[in-house]
């Protein structure tokens, strides 16, 4: 009897909320016509008395299948009426209620579907109640199992938990002599410690210097947006990504080194005994003690370097410019960037940490990887087209070409090493001549292809990408070589007569050249973050024409330039940037690039529409005046005859560019008088935060002086760091493979292997390592520069400053990672011996 009620639980709440749904159905309105209200039986009446649907409703439309629909909400009820009976008897039927169930939700997804008719109060509550009615009954059913297995599995984790307390319970502490162990073995250790604090140090070191830097220079550069600012903001939005991707990546790869390294230690003090509690503090106060000191070193090595650009700044830009002194808000925000960045490599490796913590499985050393063997000539072809691509489509230091190119040589080494390997080893001789050194691609074959090509990335980034921007701005003319004039103003008509007051006033001397506002419907003055945002401002440059074009070379005293030969479709672009800058195109519509934007003539808010034009040529050339690194601003030339005409019927305000040159004394009063004009004109500023009415000269040359400064700060320390990555790749590497690498060249010795032979063997093993990344990295970043040259138009004086200066550090680069493997090769060639001479000491 017990048994039968169990089976029936929530009888009368069943019974009651069945009566009222089925009660509903009865006395409230189930569909609505629009001509009238029906029960859900009236409109079965309705319809039959009509003759059927089809007379009912002659317009047809989605109530033929409502209708169809319906007659499983007349089931459903019936069903309802036959279980609130059988429960009225104690018995229940389940195949009675999947069927209710399943009728009441197949109306109501049809009804949902297809509408008909608008619904009543009665649809909706026969749903609600049905519903409800299953989800109390089915919990109802459930939730005596439910509450008796919680209580058997709280009852087992309080035994657990007890059993555990007096299995771990210790009295007493520990003696001296434990701590004596736990010091020495740090101390035999700390070589497992150094590479991990020299992570960290190198993370909080390129933190510091990084916030640093925009924060002492907040007041020398110009106001900025803290999101859409294009220059300090941009550049610490930009170092804070490299900062958070070569941080997180070289600290979790070093911290998952240092777990390994000290996986056998730990699982030493637990086959002793040690508490794994007492364990978990231990590698806790390592971690936490390590992570400590590194943030303490870099902070101090970062406030070094702040205080020695600052002075450099304050140095080149004057007493008279404020430039703000080191404040602990630097120390605050590079603490939680540090935090951050330690709490993602953490979690990357917890899967290590767990394992270390436990101690208790042994790790395989060796670990055997399958060599691929299908596909291999498809998937290095395909990885070659990768590469191939990644070189003919290069774009000035894009990032997206380094990634094409990784792709394609992932591809590459992993499927055309197996290829390779595949087609040599089917001679016998060059088989066994070359089998010792090509052993570890046997056994290690996909994480040797690994290791290769994140060291050639490495490299490539470095040598590639990073230098050619540190070395863009070291070459760079001096930023007042960028402004040959104090002022750059863009006239409207009725301010003729402000500029002629302010020459005869102040005995400036105004160049006044026609020009016409060049708007195209995509700028790229936001850059990096238009792409997080999904919005760009619309770009602003400068039209002038072929005349123009050749009074602002004579203005410079610059050689008579060659003849352009525009058409009317055809313009010529004059990018005011320097070397540091890449050339990028005036409009970033998509299918546009750099020979193809749209234009119109006018300011953004103008009439008339965009027309695509052809850019028969460019060229980077400081005519003007580099006011907005060459975003915007830039001089956008046409023939003479259009010009002309477009000139002669625009209706748009701004119609002249005047170049201001004032005397010393006078620049503070011109300034005040084009604040003036400016606030005449702000609707002019109102389509992107960088456009002026006017620029001035020493404000420009601080923005240009800051930006530098800032960047190569920052691309020095990326330089640094991916050479260090590099570096403790390798390292890393061979220290995993240290002891198997012992053990086989013991075997060689006992093989009876001369140790020239294996002297030999090893290099030949190593030194690929080092080589072949190198290699491949060196001479796809000599291509990429040479693109550099053709791209930015760089001038043969330009050129061999870059040689000197990117050459001499490149190949400082390319000595440290070659001393770093020659160091490396030694050190494992003492291993070697010693470990041999260990085991002739144990077999005497």
């Amino acid at each position: 009897m017990k048994k039968h009620r169990e089976e029936i639980e929530g009888k009368y709440f069943s019974a009651i909320a069945c009566l009222l749904a089925v009660a509903a159905t009865f006395f409230l309105p189930w569909a609505d016509t629009g001509a009238e209200k029906y029960t859900l039986y009236g409109f079965f009446r309705a319809v039959y008395a009509a003759g059927g649907i089809a007379e009912y409703a002659p317009d047809g439309g989605n109530i033929y299948a409502s209708y169809v629909v319906t007659y499983l909400a007349l089931a459903g009820v019936l069903l309802v009426a036959v279980h609130v009976v059988l429960l009225l008897f104690n018995k229940r039927n389940r195949v009675l209620n999947t069927a209710m169930y399943s009728c009441t939700f197949v109306y109501f997804t049809g009804y949902t579907i297809f509408g008909g008719y608008d619904a009543g109060p009665a649809l909706f509550a026969f749903v609600a109640v049905i519903g409800l009615e299953f989800l109390v009954v089915l919990y109802l059913e459930q939730s005596k199992e439910i509450n008796e297995n919680y209580r058997l599995m709280k009852k087992r984790e309080r035994e657990e938990k007890e059993e555990r307390r007096r299995r771990l319970h210790f009295p007493g502490r520990y003696p001296r002599e434990f701590y004596s162990v736990i010091w020495d073995n740090f101390k035999y250790k700390w070589k497992n410690y150094v590479l991990f604090i020299l992570s960290g140090v190198l993370s909080a070191t390129f933190l510091t210097v990084a916030i640093g830097m925009n924060y002492i220079l907040r007041k020398v550069h110009s106001i900025e947006d803290i999101v859409l600012g294009t220059g300090l903001q941009q550049i610490l939005i930009r170092a804070i990504g490299l900062i958070m991707f070569l941080t997180i990546f070289l600290t979790a790869f070093v911290f998952s080194y240092y777990i390994k390294s000290r996986m056998s230690d730990y699982r030493m003090f637990t086959v002793l005994g040690i508490r794994s509690r007492t364990l978990s503090v231990i590698m806790m106060a390592e971690y936490a003690g390590s992570l400590f000191i590194s943030f303490a070193a870099g902070v101090s090595a970062g406030t070094g370097i702040l205080l020695y650009m600052r002075h450099l700044l304050v140095k080149k830009l004057g007493t008279e410019v404020i430039v703000s002194s080191i404040s602990p808000v630097i120390y605050l925000f590079a603490l939680i960037g540090y935090i951050i960045v330690l709490m993602i490599a953490t979690a990357i490796n917890y899967e290590s940490y767990l394992r270390v913590r436990d101690s208790f499985a042994a790790v395989n050393d060796v670990v055997g990887e399958k060599i691929p063997g299908r596909y291999l000539i498809l998937a290095t072809l395909l990885g070659l087209e990768f590469i191939r691509s990644s070189i003919s489509d290069y774009a000035d230091t894009s990032l997206w070409t380094v990634i094409y190119f990784t792709l394609g040589l992932y591809l590459t080494v992993t499927y055309g090493k197996a290829l390779l390997m595949k087609w040599m080893d089917k001679s016998e001789r060059h088989y066994y001549r070359h089998l010792l050194e090509k052993i570890p691609f046997y056994y290690r074959y996909k994480k040797n292809c690994r290791y290769l090509v994140m060291l050639t990335t490495v490299h490539l980034l470095a040598l590639g990408l990073f230098l050619i921007q540190f070395c863009g701005n070291l070459i760079a003319e001096p930023a007042e070589k960028l402004c040959p004039y104090d002022f750059v103003l863009t006239m409207h008509e009725e301010d003729e007569e402000t500029v002629a007051g302010i020459e005869q006033k102040y005995d400036a001397r105004a160049d006044v050249y026609p020009m016409l506002r060049v708007t195209t419907p995509t700028g790229n003055s936001f850059d990096f973050m238009a792409t997080l945002i999904m919005f760009s401002p619309p770009g602003q440059n400068i039209g002038i024409s072929e005349a123009t074009y050749r009074k602002l070379y004579e203005a410079q005293g610059l050689p008579e330039p060659s003849p352009l030969g525009l058409k009317d479709d055809e313009i010529h672009i004059v990018f005011q940037q320097d070397s540091s800058y890449k050339v990028r195109p005036i409009d970033t519509s998509p299918g546009t690039g750099l020979k193809a934007p749209y234009l119109k003539l006018g300011q953004p808010q103008g009439a008339g529409g965009y027309e695509q034009w052809k850019v028969k040529d460019y060229e980077c050339k400081i005519l003007t005046g580099m006011l907005l690194r060459g975003s915007q601003e830039n001089l956008v030339v046409f023939s003479d005859d259009y010009f002309n005409s477009a000139y002669a019927s625009t209706q748009e305000d701004i119609k002249n560019l005047c170049l201001l040159r004032v005397p010393e004394e006078h620049y503070a009063d011109v300034d005040k008088e084009l604040k003036v004009l400016r606030e005449k004109h702000i609707t002019d500023e109102s389509y992107d935060y960088d456009i002026r009415v006017y620029y001035e000269s020493r404000q420009t040359v601080k923005d240009i002086v800051s930006e530098r400064y800032t960047n190569e700060v920052v691309y020095a320390f990326v330089i640094l760091m991916l050479a260090a990555c590099a570096c403790f790749l390798t390292y890393i590497k061979f220290s995993f493979e240290a002891d198997d690498i012992c053990r086989r060249y013991g075997f060689y010795d006992c093989m009876g292997m001369h140790e020239r032979e294996q002297m030999k063997t090893i290099r030949k093993e190593m030194w690929p390592f080092a080589i072949v990344p190198v290699l491949v990295s060196a001479v796809t970043a000599a291509i990429y520069t040479a693109f550099v040259f053709v791209i930015r138009t760089y001038e043969p004086s330009q050129i061999m400053d870059y040689m000197k200066t990117g050459g001499t550090m490149a190949a400082a680069y390319l000595i440290i990672q070659a001393a770093w493997m020659a160091w490396l090769v030694h050190q494992m060639e003492r291993r070697i011996k010693r470990s041999r001479i260990n085991v002739g000491r144990q077999e005497a």
